[in-house]
């Protein structure tokens, strides 16, 4: 019932704030009041033109009211490491993209009901981020939440997130961002393919269940190496693309002093390059192994990777931001890795 009144009055305020039917409306009073008066039944024909023309209008603003209180999509696009014109330009690759998925192209009805811009949730910064400055990683992450949030403080109804992050060295950012998203929110994440984004994880239904855990026996799209003795921190090393990074860690480990920490190793069993439509499973596998590590009581867990960026979002979604996880990113000037951000470092905005 609540549903139903919301409704006409959104349909009410749209017809109000439109001049135009406010217009046809009134001229068709005075038409018919002329026609009673003066007996001018020629008029007839005016006024049925008058009335067809309010139907229309009337239809239109119906449509619109459903749509404004039906399930809104929001485009949120991180760009970094690009100029404004490269972004934008992705910005509607996204928008695209998301009508061709879902069918929703309300954006500007949406816009001018709410006065809001969508181009406000294109996050950009001309730089890249710098991995020596752990503080610009976490400022990026709560300047992206800031944004999100005072747009959709100003819109109401159902809302879904679709996820679009572009830029060298941001599947640490994802991991981050993906935490403060946590699963209180519907999340549609997506992977560029083939200069194509491809919506690889579909967390607008059941967003909790990339945190169900499997067997180790039960793995199809990795493999493990957990060794049976466990130092009180551990390093865990996910190998989910092309290249592994295990020779780099080993070296970075034995120049800070960390040679003997325990190595808990996770390489991809899909050749590198994952062609799956549904990337929910590969992230389920990958949360397992981190819940055997975390049963094991370390203090802490170092988690290197080398991977996808919708699959770091989704892992940083099953994560969160209540446990010892430091996030490191691969530093290409220096050939080396740095300590970006703890995920217990983080703050929840959203």
């Amino acid at each position: 019932m609540k549903q139903k009144r919301n409704r006409w009055q959104v349909f009410w305020d749209l017809m109000v704030q439109d001049p135009g039917l406010v217009f046809f409306i009134l001229s068709t009073i005075t038409l018919v009041f002329t026609i009673i008066y003066s007996r001018v039944w020629s008029n007839f024909l005016t006024l049925a033109l008058y009335a067809v023309a309010i139907f229309f209008y009337i239809r239109k603003h119906r449509k619109t009211a459903v749509s404004i209180l039906a399930q809104k999509h929001l485009p949120v696009v991180v760009v970094a490491g690009k100029d404004r014109g490269y972004a934008k330009q992705l910005w509607e690759d996204a928008i695209q993209t998301i009508t061709q998925q879902t069918g929703f192209k309300q954006f500007k009805q949406i816009g001018d009901f709410f006065n809001i811009n969508f181009e406000d949730l294109l996050i950009h910064r001309s730089d890249d981020l710098n991995p020596l400055d752990p503080n610009q990683w976490k400022n990026f992450i709560s300047r992206i939440q800031r944004e999100i949030r005072q747009f959709t403080d100003r819109i109401t109804g159902d809302k879904t997130y679709h996820i679009f992050i572009f830029g060298i060295g941001l599947t640490s950012l994802a991991i981050g961002l993906g935490a403060v998203f946590g699963t209180r929110s519907k999340v549609t994440v997506y992977q560029l393919s083939d200069e194509k984004w491809e919506p690889v994880l579909d967390l607008s239904q059941n967003i909790r269940r990339l945190k169900e855990t499997k067997k180790e026996r039960s793995y199809r799209y990795i493999s493990v190496s957990i060794p049976e003795r466990f130092t009180s921190e551990v390093a865990l090393v996910l190998n989910l693309a092309s290249h592994p990074t295990t020779g780099y860690l080993e070296h970075y480990l034995k120049e800070k002093g960390l040679a003997n920490l325990t190595m808990v190793e996770v390489n991809n069993e899909y050749g590198g390059n994952l062609r799956e439509k549904d990337w929910t499973a590969v992230v389920q596998e990958v949360f397992s192994v981190y819940s055997l590590i975390h049963e094991k009581g370390p203090a802490g867990i170092h988690l290197f990777h080398n991977m996808p960026t919708a699959l770091a979002f989704g892992l940083g979604v099953a994560l969160g931001i209540y446990n010892q996880v430091t996030v490191y990113c691969w530093d290409v000037t220096n050939s080396t890795y740095c300590p970006v951000f703890g995920l217990n470092e983080l703050e929840s905005l959203l």
